[in-house]
Order: C-alpha cells, then sequence, then structure tokens
C-alpha cells in the first residue's frame, strides 16, 4: 500500500498521509489463534500476497525470490527503538478496532478495508474530501472580534 498510496498523493497532493505498521499478530500464539495452526499460517499468508501482487501496479511481491537483506532485517527487527514504535502502531490500530490488513484510516473515522485498486481509493478519498469540506459555524458571537474587510483591518 505505501507505493500505491504515494502514487494516490501525487494525483491528490492536498492529501495528508502518515503510514503506520500493523502486524497480524506478534506472538506465534497470535497467529495460532488467527489460522488454527502455524501450519496454516504460511500458507495462508502467501494466498493473501498473491491477492496484495494482483493490485500492486509493480507486481513487487516476488514470493519466490525474497530480494530482502535479511541480515539488515534481523538488526532492525530485534531493535529496541523498532519494537516500540510497532507497539504504539499496534495500540492505535486496536484503539481503531482493526481486524486486518491492509487498513485505511481516513480522519481517524472513516475505514477503507482491503488491497483496494488505486481507482477505488482515488474515488473513496475524493468522495471524503467533499463531504469533508464545509465552512465554519460561527458560534460565540458575543465577542470582540476584528476582520479583513476592503484590504484593512476593522475591529469591534
Amino acid at each position: 500500500m505505501s507505493d500505491r498510496m504515494r502514487s494516490i498523493k501525487k494525483e491528490l497532493p492536498g492529501l495528508t498521509i502518515s503510514h503506520k505498521s500493523y502486524a497480524l499478530g506478534w506472538e506465534p500464539e497470535d497467529f495460532i489463534a488467527m489460522f488454527g495452526s502455524r501450519e496454516a499460517v504460511k500458507s495462508e499468508v502467501l494466498t493473501h500476497w498473491v491477492h496484495a501482487n494482483e493490485n500492486d501496479e509493480q507486481h513487487r511481491f516476488n514470493i519466490e525470490e525474497p530480494s530482502v537483506d535479511f541480515e539488515k532485517w534481523f538488526v532492525q527487527f530485534n531493535s529496541t527503538e523498532t519494537n516500540e514504535v510497532v507497539r504504539q502502531d499496534l495500540t492505535l490500530a486496536a484503539a481503531y478496532g482493526l481486524q486486518g490488513v491492509p487498513a485505511l484510516v481516513v480522519n481517524e473515522k472513516y475505514l477503507i478495508s482491503g488491497a483496494q485498486p488505486k481507482e477505488v481509493i482515488i474515488q473513496t478519498l475524493t468522495l471524503l474530501m467533499e463531504q469533508e469540506r464545509s465552512t465554519l459555524e460561527e458560534i460565540g458571537t458575543n465577542a470582540e472580534a476584528c476582520r479583513f474587510d476592503n484590504d484593512k483591518w476593522t475591529c469591534d
């Protein structure tokens, strides 16, 4: 989703994106609870990666031949800083009630779930941006205020 969102950002420059990690599980027991057994995890996850690859414009999910530098990955995986950031992201995901990935949370109140095609995400975001645009409703109008009228400031 990161690459797709960078591409979408080019088409919707007013969009602000904050990418968070949401690991499916933290401990081996988490995966067993999700998928029924340790053996079932690999085939289930690989099936999801096949679907993700179908929606990835560059088809970068090469399951048979990973190009990961596992030494660098292992160092990062065991980093205290990485673990803390991931735990913070998991806490946020739990607060949102997320149950799966990928998930796009928009304005902390809308959810676009699943590996949606780019066009669907753009259409949905455009609709939400139009709905969220509104004029301000003035409340508490008894206080003094200043406003810009005819190229000069006027104050009550």
